[in-house]
């Protein structure tokens, strides 16, 4: 059976995001997810403090966790002015 979670990112900064997807996935640290993504530690967790992480980067740190990011449409859509759209 697989387990479904759902983390909107208009709530939730970046950084809790990812360390709820690294506490649900068995995956021990920040630290194991940087040596998966074969990069440094420091520069991994200092792009996550300062919410500053490539959308790439995250898209990978889901996959490393065993998340699939879905976008969807939002409630009420808006235009670039901010009005919603008829």
């Amino acid at each position: 059976m697989v387990s479904t979670i759902e983390i909107d990112m208009r709530d939730t900064d970046i950084k809790t995001a990812i360390r709820q997807m690294i506490a649900r996935s068995g995956v021990r640290s920040l630290a194991s997810v940087a040596r998966g993504m074969e990069i440094n530690e420091t520069t991994l967790r200092v792009a996550v403090n300062n919410g500053q992480i490539r959308l790439k980067d995250f898209l990978r740190i889901a996959e490393l966790c065993g998340f699939q990011v879905v976008v969807r449409s939002g409630d009420s859509p808006k235009s670039e002015s901010g009005n919603v759209d008829a």
